[in-house]
């Protein structure tokens, strides 16, 4: 499925069945990752970025006498750990550990607060371009948030928009990665483009661009697995004949 899948993202097309195909490997995630070296404490971290938006919206009800931006439930705290999950989606960069310890609370909330305002304001199912980048914009303003991270925040409000995983760009982009805003838009209408295209022909299936990347990140994560498994029993018959050739030598 990986074959199929990335070289319909680089080609810019999909066929009919591809909405169902990408449900159905993200249906896999909790297995395919606690399988992987990624284990059991990445899907805990999956289900917590999910759950992102649901909580936030439990805490802002019951408090309804706060101001809004006080009432955010995206946090100081709630950074600290988006970076570990990010960080057990990718490279962990302990420097982004910090900053997110270090950041003024209140100023996130805000940054955040108004990110999702300016999400709110677009309600058609293809979310525009333009829209996520201005969202983008008061996050990238924090120290130590760049594209990646803030698309991560804006994902985790809103599944029109996709994580810049690392997955995603070399499945769009050749194998390169450039952790750019230029990059990500680039990123996003290629994603969003292979979305519509895929919608008109799919009978009224429909994937996010959340879990679109998701299932990229996903079917990239079992290839590497399974690749990992082969070169170890290559190297164990490797190492058995050698022993066996050696034992023969000295009969």
């Amino acid at each position: 499925m990986t074959d199929g899948i990335d070289t319909k993202l680089r080609m810019g097309s999909a066929s009919s069945e591809t909405f169902a195909v990408w449900q159905e490997i993200v249906g896999d995630f909790d297995a395919v990752v606690t399988d992987s070296r990624k284990g059991a404490s990445l899907v805990a971290l999956e289900r917590w970025w999910l759950g992102v938006a649901a909580s936030s919206a439990s805490s802002e009800s019951s408090e309804s006498s706060e101001s809004s931006a006080s009432r955010n439930a995206f946090g100081r705290d709630e950074l600290v750990q988006l970076i570990k999950w990010k960080g057990q989606r990718g490279k962990f960069r302990p420097a982004l550990v910090r900053y997110a310890a270090d950041m003024d609370d209140q100023a996130l909330r805000d940054a955040v607060q108004a990110a999702r305002s300016l999400l709110r304001k677009d309600t058609d199912a293809y979310i525009d371009v333009d829209t996520v980048e201005q969202a983008l914009e008061p996050l990238l303003e924090l120290r130590g948030v760049g594209p990646a991270t803030a698309s991560a925040i804006l994902a985790a409000f809103d599944d029109r928009v996709p994580f810049m995983a690392d997955s995603l760009l070399e499945a769009l982009h050749g194998g390169v990665r450039k952790y750019t805003k230029a990059s990500y838009l680039d990123m996003f209408r290629q994603l969003q483009r292979v979305q519509r295209s895929v919608a008109t022909i799919s009978d009224g299936a429909w994937c996010s661009l959340r879990d679109m990347e998701r299932a990229v990140f996903v079917d990239s994560l079992r290839t590497e697995t399974n690749a990992g498994r082969g070169r170890s029993e290559t190297g164990a018959k490797g190492m058995k004949g050698a022993k066996g050739a050696k034992g023969g030598a000295g009969a």
